[in-house]
């Protein structure tokens, strides 16, 4: 009697495992490219009027970025103040459900996350050659 309810609980442990599995491996993606249902990258693009940071320096109030457009599925990031010698950045981006534009999560030359309900912008430029600065910038559109 004890070998047939042990039988039954492992019996039971397999289904549930094998269960787990089909349900983790159905819900994976065949492909690593973001759902981009949600229409282009124009509303990205402008002139924007905020801060940037400057990693390892100070920070400039009031300065302007200009966001252009690329092709579908790249922006290139430039800060109209050329005195500060900012890298001037393209990024590969899609648009999140209508929600935001945001940067694609293997894009290594910076993060970019567009809210299109507020018109802000937040960029993080990473360094991608010896010289460059690091730098960030969060505004709005103008």
């Amino acid at each position: 009697m004890k070998r047939i309810i042990k039988l039954k609980g492992m019996f039971a442990m397999l289904i549930m495992l094998v269960g787990l599995a089909t349900i983790v491996s159905s819900c994976s993606k065949d492909d690593d490219n973001p759902d981009t249902g949600g229409g282009g990258i124009d509303a990205a693009v402008g002139t924007f009027k905020g801060t940037i940071k400057i990693n390892g320096g100070d920070q400039k109030f009031n300065e302007l970025i200009e966001v252009t457009k690329v092709s579908n599925d790249k922006i290139k990031i430039t800060a109209k103040n050329s005195s500060l010698n900012l890298p001037v950045k393209e990024v590969q981006v899609y648009n999140n459900a209508g929600q935001g534009i945001l940067t694609t999560s293997t894009e290594p030359n910076g993060i970019f996350i567009y809210t299109i309900s507020s018109k802000s912008v937040s960029f993080v430029a990473k360094v991608t050659s010896e010289g460059e600065k690091m730098y960030s910038f969060e505004g709005s559109k103008q």
